[in-house]
């Protein structure tokens, strides 16, 4: 039977790693490969500065820290190569098959495990993130590893060593993602209630040293580094307010008023609660204080909360897969392998859980823990928001009792008989009408009107250097806002129209760029960003008049902007107010220490006639940037008008070395030959 058992495991880990090694060998080439964002971005950073010695900081983890530690350890290993490092991922979520495979083999018997294994094998979102750096993957296989556990044991009394090394998994789950603790109930339930003699006094402290052991020191850093009392991590509180507030909507993961980047968020926050207690706080102050506002919203608008409850219970029954970092379906389109319309997903989990719960036969302490365990942190998942990465464990756990639904409508079909009641059967038909009723309006599966998805992948290709690429997918993104405008656009909208002038400007197309702008401005007359960018273009095309009266209005909204006021002084000096300018450039200058603003203040010099004064301020601009040819050029003429005709030559060839195709320059060399 253990030969059968392990049989079992290894195959179903085996079938596993095959899918998603050759996924992962299959998005190799995907833009973003070894480039992550957002979460990813931020996981990628703080592992590396594990290694560097530069993380975590001097205050308490934001976020539960074990899956940044994993990852440091596999750079350190792999030399920070990314395919090793996520086919090792690949392993770990793979090992995860074999754990559910196990486990529903104890439940329901030997079909229904391996129908439970190869179901999660074959979940697409389970593969999908297993390519991705992500914690999501680590604590999947964590708690199935509970669940298998506790499960798999004989009729008699759990041991002591049992016990330990489950509370052991569910403190390393916890460092992990720490929502996983609202479980601990059901397991409780079931060690005191579960048809089994109940723990010794030794296997509950076994139990309660096993939780602690991986936990106590993530507290006792925390209690070091901060100087504050935070168990895991400090992100739970601002996390419920996200999902508690008036202007949720259930998945968006912003704090209202905040900027919609994952730094400028965190910033703002902290500043929000700051600025209303009036005082500097503690993490784990912050923490609270947006805890207490998600609370108050409950009593404030106890109505306007179930509604929003109910919404939220909506998104997670829902079979579309909701994204808050990289929309999931159109960079599955990157894989040939999950472009195949044969993978399960939510739905099939779900309605296959529904029945496999509702058997007669099997272990009944068994069903009720996986049911428990499954429900409450669906539950923890409520509290926050939902979205597809927060629910792939819900979607894993949902596998156990998948399988044994599986293997009871195989055999119902087969003897034409359901033989487990028909209160089974009517939930999972509930379940799949109000799953796939989402795909009536769902809309993010359809890549061809996402704008999102190309501004990110636009994105991509500028960090690579591809620029007719990312102008291309940079322009789809704004064509197919035009054609069907989305909601939350806004949230990229400044960004990208920011990176698409730039992009326009680099390339030379100042027409375009210009007509990007004056679409900006139009669009969101309140743009900053957009209407300084207005600003330059109309200023570099000579158009001073309606430069200047963008600047104006820049400077109304925001007086102390830098950019709105380096534009007022360019514009001065091209009216010929050089002395105003220049007053304008050298208050910038000193104040900020903005170069462009140094360099102004020697054109504004050169136009007062004033070249004595001007060439020191060149060469300080060239000191800081050797590369500055415009200020070469201006110290070239400035020698030549003096008569040093050798220091105007060699400024000249400077000049050169940085642009080699400046007419200016070549003029004068050839007409003052050595």
């Amino acid at each position: 039977m253990r030969t059968d058992r392990a049989r079992l495991f290894w195959i179903c880990v085996a079938a596993a790693f095959a899918l998603r090694l050759l996924h992962l060998w299959l998005i190799r080439d995907n833009p973003l490969f070894d480039r992550p964002i957002m979460d990813a971005a931020y996981h990628d950073q703080w592992a590396r500065g594990l290694l560097a010695g530069t993380w975590p900081g001097p205050e308490p983890f934001f976020r539960a820290p074990l899956y940044m530690y994993l990852l440091a350890g596999l750079y350190a290993v792999f030399g920070g190569a990314f395919f090793p490092v996520l086919a090792f991922q690949g392993l770990i979520s793979a090992l995860g098959t074999g754990l559910a495979a196990l486990t529903a083999d104890r439940l329901w018997g030997r079909r229904a495990g391996w129908l439970a294994g190869l179901l999660l094998a074959g979940l697409w979102t389970s593969i999908y993130y297993s390519a991705e750096l992500l914690l999501e993957t680590l604590p999947v296989t964590l708690n199935l590893l509970l669940l298998w556990l506790l499960a798999d044991r004989a009729d008699g009394r759990p041991g002591w060593r049992r016990l330990g090394l489950a509370g052991l998994v569910l403190g390393l789950s916890a460092i992990a993602r720490p929502n996983i603790l609202i479980v601990a109930p059901a397991v409780a339930w079931y060690l005191l209630r579960g048809g089994f003699p109940r723990p010794t006094a030794r296997g509950w402290a076994a139990a309660a040293v096993g939780l602690l052991l991986p936990i106590l020191p993530v507290t006792v850093s925390n209690a070091v580094r901060g100087h504050d009392l935070v168990p895991i991590a400090t992100q739970g509180g601002v996390n419920f307010y996200i999902g508690n507030n008036p202007a949720s909507d259930g998945r968006t993961a912003i704090v209202p008023g905040t900027r919609p980047t994952w730094q400028g968020g965190y910033d703002d926050a902290i500043a929000m609660a700051e600025k209303d207690a009036g005082r500097d706080l503690k993490p784990s102050e912050v923490d609270r204080w947006f805890l207490r506002r998600g609370l108050a919203f409950w009593a404030r608008e106890p109505l306007a909360a179930l509604e929003l409850y109910a919404t939220k219970l909506r998104l997670l029954l829902a079979e579309g897969e909701r994204s808050n970092d990289k929309y999931i379906y159109a960079w599955r389109e990157w894989s040939p392998l999950l472009r195949l319309p044969i993978w399960p997903g939510w739905t099939v989990v779900l309605v296959l859980g529904a029945l496999g719960w509702s058997r007669r036969d099997g272990a009944p302490g068994g069903r009720r823990l996986t049911l428990g365990v499954t429900a409450l942190y669906a539950v923890s998942i409520l509290l926050f928001f939902v979205n597809a990465r927060f629910r792939l464990p819900v979607a894993a756990m949902l596998a156990i009792p998948a399988g044994a639904g599986a293997d009871a409508l195989w055999t119902a079909l087969r003897r034409r008989r359901w033989t487990h009641g028909w209160p089974g059967p009517s939930v999972a038909a509930l379940l799949a009408v109000v799953a796939l009723g989402d795909l009536a309006t769902f809309r993010e599966h359809r890549t061809e009107t996402n704008p999102f998805h190309h501004f990110t992948l636009g994105n991509a290709w500028l960090a690579k250097e591809r620029i007719e690429d990312a102008g291309r997918e940079y322009a789809s993104a704004l064509d197919i806002q035009r054609r069907t405008p989305q909601p939350h656009f806004d949230l990229i909208r400044d960004n990208l129209y920011d990176a698409f002038i730039g992009l326009r400007r680099r390339e030379g197309r100042d027409d375009q760029a210009l007509q990007l702008a004056r679409e900006w401005v139009d669009l969101a007359p309140g743009s900053q960003p957009g209407r300084l960018w207005l600003g330059e273009l109309l200023l570099a095309a000579g158009r001073l008049d309606e430069a200047a009266a963008h600047y104006e209005i820049a400077l109304r909204t925001a007086p102390d902007d830098p950019r709105a006021q380096l534009g007022e002084a360019w514009v001065l000096l091209q009216r010929g107010d050089a002395g105003g300018a220049l007053r304008r450039f050298q208050q910038l200058a000193r104040r900020d220490g903005d170069l462009q603003a140094l360099f102004g203040s020697g054109l504004a010099l050169v136009q007062l006639g004033r070249d004595r004064e001007a060439e020191p301020v060149f060469r300080d601009v060239l000191s800081r940037e050797p590369g500055y040819w415009q200020a070469w050029g201006n110290l070239a003429e400035i020698r030549d008008r003096s008569g040093r005709l050798e220091e105007a030559r060699e400024a000249y060839q400077r000049l050169l070395q940085a642009q080699p195709a400046d007419a200016r320059a070549h003029a004068w060399l050839a007409a003052h030959p050595r």
